[in-house]
């Protein structure tokens, strides 16, 4: 039986399709039973085109330079104008702090101020800077009349002069009341003792003996009716210990261990006191060992007469012995540590005294003085509103209380709640009248609250014996009230007082220096704050400010550096950096300052408006629009911010706006001076912007064939031949005759602007020269040309170049060598001639080789006169016999639109 054909070629084609799916299947291309699933896959990296490309973002707007079915043109407008910065509101300084701060990072709203120098010549001269004479009072505010006889004063007038004597003699009544010197051994023993009295004479109003060369005499007991010493410290003290004996009895303890403490008090006035207050301590000490007042009372003589062995020493048996469960010696031990800078042991023993009492005051208060001390001003806080909260109430510590009061007063300054510190400083002044912390804390902070009754309240408390404290609060006083005298005497009153801390005047008078136009008094007064204390934020910073006034930037900037180093939340260095690497060039380092200093401080309009026009400079317009809107958002009429915005209206493209823009600002500050900064700025940018819009760029790359055309004409010499090729201007041959060839074009002298071109001198060229040139000539009836103003750069056949300048009236042309780029055989180099000036008067042309100039502002005022055209291109010159073989390309003009 025949198979038919359809049959056949069936079974053919589906034998082949089965063969070719048994050989997939068995080389394991395709398993149908996943007997390879367990295998790993690889994968190769595949590119992902760019969906971005395909949006319409508008970073890629504008690129094109000319619209996509527009017809070609050969002008094109010129390249945005560059920023010109506008005029800046001076940064704001900073005034001193007081003693008692605020910390740097709240300086800014506290001390933050527009600089406004003013003139005091001859503030600083020697004898303006003498200390300011003390009105010394009499005793209790009662005046007598020095001089005067008792017969001539009142009843009043002669108790108070007794009084007054009493304080300064020693005295007794033997009939009458004399003043003089009791000169027994043993003097203070005198009362109830039957002894005779020893006595000197002495006349009180003049403090000489009333008889001269006579001997003490001496007076039976029975006789004094009544005797007394002089009311003098040395005298307190040992009244006062005679009182005591040589032993203590139990219910002395109290008596002495206060009147122990009023030595102390006494230890400046006389070198007894110390003495006796560590007698009666180690009395004490023997009389309660279990007590620790008089443990801690004897360890604060040794401090104070400057044995800190002996100190530790104490402090040791008490925190090893069997008081270590009391906290006052581990906080007295840490005060003692922290005097010698020993933060960790301080540290550590103040948390030894916390851990035992987390009430006691004087370990909250003496810890929360180390960390206030140390800058850590919430932790300190911490402490110190617990002590103010717990402080002593007994009389005998007096001095403590004013002591927690003002340092709770001192940490809330330095938190800049200035209000609250002044209450807890008037506070503190309550607790004490005679003491000078409370008052001097009170007028700090109504100086940095602007109230001005604090200078009158404390000018009673002046006085030969006025502290630190209150003699440097009296002079930032003064300085507020612009009493710059008085100023300059407090503060280098206060410096004497205390050398220690005689910096705080010294930079507070640098800062008087300056306001007051002396720049070298505040440069040596600054100089001298920092060697005394290099870590002070404040100093670091006026020394920065004064080293950026003597433009030494680097330093300066080291400075700023330093400061930040000491308090990193410091704004107004931030600022200050930001500006000096602004004007340095450095766009990128000032944004980052700027950006951390307003992430600290953000409501600083000034600062918004800086940030913007560098983000300008750098070229992130969207930025540059948020930061000033923030600037006037926060001060709409604010000079920068305004002019900055027109720009960011100008650089986006929208210069109708940023006219308008400009106007704007200058109605608003219509008001002003006259020679208002901003105002004039922004007429001129307008008026720039303008002159700018009404310019074009003409260009010509001779990327045609045939004749070169397009408006040029040619002077064509003997033997070089003009002539298109290769997308250039080529002038070649062999010169038959020293000639010029020249290729040129013509515009009305005010619409030309400059002439640049791409020249190359060819290899095969031979001592021929080539350049450029601008020139007004004229053209006479036989042909000939009479040039009547030119400027040319020429690059010689021995390649030197050259400027050559012709003025009308002059025969030859003067040449001057120029020091540019080398023009070398065989590379091209790009040159131009650029003429400026609004009237022919001042015009003035400027050369271009490479990119650089060389010649800037030449005066050739007979070139821009408009009463005929100019002429500008190229030319090749040589002599017969020479070779020229130059190719022209790339011409641009500059020129005012029609």
């Amino acid at each position: 039986m025949e198979m038919k054909k359809e049959t056949g070629i069936f079974l053919a084609v589906a034998g082949i399709l089965g063969w070719s799916a048994y050989g997939l299947i068995s080389d394991g291309a395709v398993d149908l039973r996943g007997r390879d699933s367990g295998v790993a896959k690889s994968y190769s990296q595949a590119a992902v085109p760019d969906s971005g490309l395909a949006l319409p973002a508008g970073s890629r707007q504008g690129t094109l330079e000319r619209d996509l079915f527009s017809p070609p043109r050969d002008t094109t407008p010129l390249p945005l104008l560059e920023l010109i910065p506008p005029p800046l509101e001076p940064l704001p300084a900073l005034a001193p702090p007081s003693a008692y701060g605020p910390a740097a990072k709240h300086m800014g709203k506290q001390l933050r101020t527009q600089l406004s120098a003013r003139s005091a010549p001859g503030l600083f001269e020697a004898s303006s800077m003498e200390p300011a004479s003390i009105g010394v009072g009499d005793s209790e505010g009662v005046t007598t009349v020095s001089g005067a006889s008792d017969a001539d004063l009142t009843v009043d007038e002669r108790l108070a002069r007794i009084e007054a004597r009493k304080k300064l003699y020693d005295w007794i009544v033997v009939a009458n009341l004399k003043f003089g010197h009791i000169d027994n051994t043993d003097r203070f023993a005198l009362r109830g003792s039957g002894e005779a009295i020893s006595f000197l004479e002495i006349d009180p109003s003049t403090g000489r003996e009333r008889f001269p060369g006579q001997q003490a005499v001496s007076y039976d007991a029975e006789r004094v009716q009544e005797f007394g010493f002089a009311d003098t410290p040395t005298n307190r003290v040992e009244l006062g210990r005679f009182g005591f004996g040589s032993s203590l009895r139990a219910g002395d303890f109290d008596g002495a261990m206060r009147f122990a403490g009023e030595c102390l008090q006494l230890r400046n006035e006389t070198p007894r006191a110390l003495e006796v207050a560590e007698d009666l301590y180690r009395m004490c000490v023997g009389l309660q060992p279990t007590d620790v007042r008089p443990h801690l009372g004897l360890a604060r003589c040794h401090e104070l007469g400057f044995d800190f062995q002996a100190a530790l020493d104490v402090y040791a048996n008490l925190t090893e012995g069997d008081l270590h469960t009391e906290p006052e010696p581990w906080a007295r031990l840490g005060d003692l540590y922290a005097r010698f800078r020993m933060r960790g042991p301080a540290q550590q023993a103040f948390d030894e005294g916390l851990r035992r009492s987390r009430t006691d005051w004087l370990v909250r208060w003496l810890y929360g003085r180390f960390l206030l001390d140390a800058g850590q001003y919430d932790q300190a806080f911490e402490h110190l509103n617990e002590a103010q909260k717990r402080e002593p109430t007994g009389n005998d510590l007096r001095a403590e209380r004013v002591g927690i009061r003002t340092d709770f007063g001192r940490v809330l300054m330095a938190r800049g709640e200035v209000q609250a510190a002044r209450d807890a400083f008037e506070r503190g002044a309550s607790a004490d009248p005679d003491a000078d912390l409370g008052p001097a804390g009170v007028l700090a902070a109504s100086v940095l609250l602007g109230e001005s009754e604090g200078l009158e309240n404390e000018e009673a408390r002046d006085g030969p014996d006025a502290s630190f404290d209150l003699l440097f609060a009296r002079g930032l006083a003064a300085l507020q009230a612009q009493e710059d005298g008085v100023a300059v005497r407090s503060l280098l009153q206060a410096a004497a007082v205390d050398p220690f801390r005689a910096w705080l005047c010294w930079r507070s008078l640098s800062w008087l220096a300056e306001i007051t136009s002396h720049p070298e008094e505040a440069w040596t007064y600054i100089e001298m704050a920092y060697a005394a204390n290099p870590e002070d934020t404040w100093t670091l910073y006026q020394r920065g400010r004064l080293q950026t006034q003597r433009d030494e930037d680097d330093e300066a900037m080291s400075s700023f550096r330093d400061a930040l180093d000491q308090e990193l939340d410091f704004p107004d260095a931030l600022v200050a950096m930001g500006a000096l690497a602004s004007e340095g060039g450095d766009p990128d380092s000032a944004e980052r300052y700027y950006e951390r200093a307003l992430s600290i401080e953000s409501a600083r309009p000034s600062v918004h408006a800086r940030r913007g026009l560098n983000f300008l400079v750098l070229g992130e317009l969207g930025k540059a629009e948020a930061a000033f809107g923030a600037a006037l958002a926060l001060n709409p009429d604010l000079a920068s911010a305004r002019n900055g915005l027109a720009w960011w209206q100008y650089l986006s493209g929208d210069s109708g706006q940023a006219q308008a823009s400009f106007a704007e600002l200058v109605d608003i500050r219509r008001g002003e001076a006259e020679g208002d900064a901003p105002s004039q700025y922004a007429e001129a940018q307008s008026a720039r912007i303008r002159d700018h819009e009404s310019k074009e760029f003409w260009r010509d790359r001779f990327d045609r064939v045939g004749r070169v055309g397009n408006g040029w004409t040619y002077d064509q010499g003997y033997g070089a031949e003009v002539r298109l090729r290769d997308g250039a201007v080529w002038i070649e041959g062999q010169l038959t005759k020293e000639s010029r060839t020249r290729l040129y074009r013509e515009l009305p002298a005010d619409r030309l602007l400059s002439l640049e071109a791409e020249l190359t001198v060819h290899p095969d060229s031979r001592d021929v020269t080539v350049g450029i040139f601008v020139a007004r000539e004229t053209e006479g009836r036989t042909g000939d040309i009479r040039t009547h103003a030119a400027v040319e750069l020429v690059r010689y056949w021995d390649g030197a170049v050259r400027a050559t300048l012709t003025k009308k009236g002059e025969l030859d042309a003067a040449a001057q060598d120029l020091y540019t780029a080398q023009w070398n055989v065989g590379e091209p180099m790009r040159v131009g001639i650029e003429k400026r000036g609004e009237t022919s008067s001042d015009t003035t042309v400027t050369l271009w080789v490479d990119g650089v100039p060389v010649i800037e502002n030449l005066a050739l005022p007979t070139l821009g006169r408009s009463s005929q055209p100019l002429r500008f291109g190229i030319f090749v010159e040589g002599r017969a016999g020479r070779r020229a073989s130059v190719s022209v390309d790339h011409v641009g003009v500059v020129r005012r639109r029609l």
